[in-house]
């Protein structure tokens, strides 16, 4: 049991005690699971506060007995629940996909439903390579941080999660590999002009680190591949990051559409569309479980948001959080 999120002090207890010895949701062996993992905040609780709603459920109708014990139970539990909460079906079945996965009963077999949201317009040719060129002129970070970005598309989850080891650079071939929230690794590879940008960026972190005199290289200061360049704080944190996008889309003269991870994410996805790539293997280069076919069509028509297929609750209750959707 992993629980790096808690205090000091209910980790001195939790190993004297175990979990009983805790307070309130600390006691739940998923919440202390949750806690060991590199979800946001806003995500644990969300995903927290949505299995126990879901057990509470099961409990109270009891009519679902085994949904703990094989997957055909389990997903027809799941499909009941859904159809008795369709408001907030998406973040729901996210919350159980993870739940399940920590219960080792693998996937849900039930998919995500399209629904009404904000699709993040991909980039143009003319607008990228200004992004590239403001962020070239703010830094290596910076610079390699857009390269990356371009390049693979990572989620935001998967930034946060990035270490400098995580990249493979070498005459020969170049690589990232990308860590899910469910621990699942893909590796992508990286091409020349992205490996020199981040080539540039992974010496000039190493001089930042020599200045600070790091001597910690386990911490996560140290490893994250995009430390910050304030001395006022180690590395960037997710606010930091989006903060540094912001400013780079702002210096590329994008107008009111922000810079972000998920925009640089969506022109990743376009591009892979636009190849003529099957849409199940762009979800799985994405890394992404389901196809959300609504979001395909809004990529490849230019759309702002998603047409309703279906009769769900408010779009921003259907949020993927962190499925990197």
């Amino acid at each position: 049991m992993d629980a790096t999120a808690l205090s000091g002090q209910d980790l001195a207890v939790l190993r004297e005690s175990g979990p009983a010895g805790l307070r309130g949701r600390d006691r739940d062996e998923f919440w202390l699971w949750l806690a060991g993992r590199s979800f946001t905040e806003r995500t644990r609780q969300e995903y927290y506060k949505q299995v126990r709603r879901y057990r509470k459920w099961l409990v109270d109708t009891g009519s679902h007995p085994n949904a703990f014990e094989d997957g055909p139970a389990r997903d027809v539990a799941v499909s009941a629940y859904l159809a008795e909460f369709p408001a907030t079906h998406n973040v729901t079945l996210a919350a159980l996909f993870v739940f399940y996965g920590y219960l080792g009963l693998g996937e849900v077999g039930v998919d995500l439903v399209d629904v009404p949201q904000a699709v993040p317009g991909a980039l143009t040719h003319s607008e990228v390579s200004r992004v590239r060129a403001a962020a070239a002129a703010r830094s290596a970070r910076d610079y390699a941080l857009v390269e990356l970005g371009l390049e693979v598309g990572p989620s935001m989850s998967e930034l946060m999660a990035l270490n400098a080891e995580d990249l493979t650079l070498s005459a020969r071939a170049s690589s990232v590999r990308l860590t899910s929230l469910d621990g699942t690794v893909r590796e992508r590879d990286l091409r020349r002009p992205a490996k020199r940008v981040l080539e540039g960026w992974l010496a000039e972190r190493r001089a930042i680190l020599d200045g600070r005199g790091s001597t910690r290289p386990r911490d996560r200061s140290e490893r994250a591949l995009f430390i910050s360049l304030s001395t006022r704080k180690r590395f960037e944190d997710e606010r930091g990051l989006r903060g540094v996008l912001a400013r780079i889309g702002a210096d590329a003269d994008l107008g009111r559409a922000l810079l972000n991870p998920a925009r640089l994410r969506a022109t990743k996805e376009t591009r892979l569309i636009d190849s003529g790539m099957d849409p199940k293997e762009v979800a799985a280069w994405m890394g992404v479980k389901h196809v959300n076919r609504a979001r395909v069509r809004a990529l490849t028509c230019g759309a702002g948001a998603l047409s309703a297929e279906v009769a769900v609750g408010p779009a921003g209750q259907q949020l993927s959080l962190d499925l990197g959707i």
